[in-house]
Parts: structure tokens; C-alpha cells; sequence
């Protein structure tokens, strides 16, 4: 049964089918107007402009292959003679109505992975991203990739990216745990630095595909140079292209075989011990006798055994790595 999602307004059908909406109507607005320079809001903390990108969906209620379309008919009314800017977002007088919306990360859409919220990446970027990160989740890791503007440092950027997996539900199915996210946290005025994290599920570290130490050489070899050059699609590209080829590999069944055998040591223990316990009250018994001494202030006592704790929690997310940059 699927758990219910408490902390979206909307169910997943209807933010569909306001995306819908909203990218109709965007489509609409857009396909008779050829005078217009600029369609966007002019306030402040819009984010930084990219030279060959048109559509700007910070709120992220349309759909990826909707942003896909609005970009080619965006570009189109440039070349048309009218530079066009569509610019979508989140405003509200009070800050806390944004963080009660999935503790502050937006609405996910059912067929995106790519949100830049941070308005750094190209178009053709984006689009690159989303494939990569589409063919993640149809080979068995739905993956998400988060850009936004925040202060924060490496371990506060972890922490997001295991609220954002939980938030979110990144996962195939509830209590699946194999899905992935990275998480961008760049810095207020300085959007070429910042904290970035990777998570995995328990499944891809439980089977040594994506592990912690697996993440950190993703960070340390396939991102940390490219994100210290200001490439911040680069960097993600690498560790999509990386965790792709690890899912790719056979599962290690001597680790699979090892976690198996370590979890039934403790009923292995507690059977030997309630064998143990039972001789020696048999015992016991017989070599009192008959009205035999059963001892002053003796009591029956028993050793109780928990399972050995793998230091899981609610969280979705097993694993973390990642740096400052």
C-alpha cells in the first residue's frame, strides 16, 4: 500500500495536471506574441540569466518534456527578432508558506530529474542531464539532481540531500531505497562555489554498488576538479556517467553472503542461549532432589539479544559523500 504523502498540497495526479495547465497556457501566450522583449518579472533574486536559455522553471511545476518544448518556441521568437525570457517561481509574503512545501524543496514532477533552481545551467546542459538521469532511474536508481542558492557547508549539504530523498520519496516504490540524489548548494553571490553531496539508498549500498567509500571516490575523481573549474554540468554529468557504470556491475554475493550470515549470528546466540539456560535449570532441579534447597532471593533471569544495529534509520538515503568547493 502506498504511503501517503503528507507534506505535498497537491496530489501527484493533480500537480500533473496543473502543469499541464500552466505549460499550455505558457505555449499559448507564447505562439502569437512576436513584440514582446521580455516575459519575465522584474524583482530582485531572480538568479543568474544563461546566454542560450529561455525558460526559467524555479517553482518546477512544468513537466520536462513541457520546459523542452517552451525553450524551442522561446528560442524561435529570438530569432524572430523578440529575446524572450519565461520566468516561473515560488513567491509568497511570508518565507514559512515556501518551507512547509516539502521542507522547502518545491514539488517534484513525476517525469523530472534535472531542477536547477539555481538558475545556473544551460538548456542544452539541462537536457544533456536529464537524459543521463532518466536513464539512471530506468536502470534501477531514480535519481534526482537539486541545484539551489543556499549557504551551507559540506555536512549541512548531506543533510539536505537525505531530507530532499525523504521529502521527495526518491525511490521506485515505498521502502524500495534505491534511489540517488545530488545536491547542489551554491553560495549567495557566488554560485561558482559552494557544498555538494551525493546520497544513495540503502539497496545500491547495501550491495557495495554505491556505498559511502564508492561515493567519496565519485566526489573526489569525478567531480571535485570539474566543480573547482566552475563546470557544475561537467561535474554532474561525471558522477551520473559513474554511478551508471557501478550499477552496471554484478552484485558481490560474497559481501551479500557475509551481511546474511552477520545477521543470523544473533539467533544463532540466542538459541545456544536459551538452550543453555534450559540445561542448567533441568540440571539445577534434578540435584536439589525432592524438597532439595531452591536457594534465598534466586530468580530465573534472561540475556535478551537485539539484532545487530547497521545504523539505519527512517531515512531513505544510507550513504553520503561530497565536499565543499
Amino acid at each position: 500500500m502506498r504511503r501517503a504523502r503528507t507534506d505535498d498540497s497537491l496530489s501527484a495526479d493533480g500537480v500533473h495536471m496543473k502543469s499541464v495547465r500552466i505549460a499550455a497556457a505558457l505555449a499559448v501566450g507564447l505562439g502569437p506574441v512576436l513584440t514582446a522583449p521580455v516575459l519575465a518579472l522584474a524583482d530582485v533574486g531572480l538568479g543568474t540569466r544563461q546566454p542560450d536559455r529561455h525558460v526559467y522553471d524555479n517553482a518546477f511545476v512544468v513537466a520536462s518534456a513541457s520546459v523542452a518544448n517552451l525553450e524551442r518556441q522561446a528560442a524561435g521568437m529570438d530569432k524572430a527578432g523578440a529575446p524572450t525570457v519565461v520566468y516561473v517561481r515560488i513567491k509568497a509574503a511570508n518565507s514559512d508558506a515556501i518551507q512547509q512545501d516539502a521542507r522547502g524543496f518545491g514539488t517534484r514532477q513525476p517525469d523530472r530529474h534535472v531542477y536547477d533552481n539555481a538558475s545556473v545551467l544551460a538548456s542544452a546542459d539541462l537536457e544533456n542531464l536529464e537524459r543521463q538521469a532518466a536513464g539512471m532511474t530506468m536502470a534501477g536508481a531514480p535519481t534526482v539532481a537539486y541545484l539551489r542558492i543556499k549557504a551551507a557547508n559540506s555536512d549541512a549539504t548531506r543533510q539536505d540531500a537525505r531530507d530532499l530523498m525523504d521529502a521527495w520519496q526518491v525511490e521506485s516504490a515505498p521502502d524500495a531505497k534505491d534511489g540517488l540524489v545530488l545536491l547542489l548548494n551554491l553560495k549567495p553571490g557566488d554560485t561558482r562555489h559552494g557544498s555538494a553531496a551525493l546520497v544513495a539508498g540503502a539497496y545500491h549500498t547495501g550491495n557495495g554498488r554505491l556505498n559511502a567509500d564508492r561515493l567519496q571516490a565519485i566526489y573526489d575523481g569525478q567531480m571535485k576538479a570539474k566543480l573547482a573549474a566552475g563546470d557544475l554540468a561537467g561535474a554532474i554529468s561525471n558522477a551520473l556517467e559513474a554511478a551508471a557504470m557501478d550499477l552496471k556491475q554484478p552484485v558481490d554475493t560474497a559481501d551479500q553472503n557475509l551481511d546474511w550470515q552477520l545477521a543470523f549470528i544473533p539467533l544463532v546466540i540466542g538459541i545456544i542461549t536459551a538452550v543453555g539456560w534450559l540445561v542448567i535449570r533441568l540440571w539445577g532441579s534434578t540435584s536439589r532432589g525432592p524438597g532439595g534447597n531452591r536457594g534465598s532471593g534466586s530468580s530465573s533471569s534472561y540475556n535478551s539479544f537485539s539484532s545487530i544495529d547497521s545504523g539505519s534509520s527512517t531515512s531513505s538515503g544510507s550513504d553520503s559523500a561530497g565536499g565543499n568547493f
